[in-house]
């Protein structure tokens, strides 16, 4: 009997735990080494939210690509088919 490998993707950070890393690093002038350590999260995570909030005024992150079996292809994916 072979086990199956199954990968889940992490949970997303709550909306409450964002503002908070806006809250830190905007508002409260903390640096991003304080943010990352109190918050516990990686610059990695910390700079796409502030890129958001800058851009939108928000903090919700919008994923990227297509969405889950879509079967419409961008034009880039069309020349690489043809």
């Amino acid at each position: 009997m072979g086990a199956s490998l199954v990968f889940n993707m992490p949970a997303p950070y709550s909306e409450d735990l964002r503002w908070r890393v806006i809250w830190f690093r905007h508002f409260w002038g903390h640096s991003e080494e304080e943010t990352c350590f109190n918050l516990g999260i990686s610059k990695w995570t910390l700079r796409p939210y502030l890129q958001s909030y800058f851009q939108s005024g928000n903090v919700v992150v919008q994923r990227m690509g297509r969405p889950f079996q879509s079967v419409q292809f961008q034009p880039r994916e069309e020349l690489i088919i043809i």
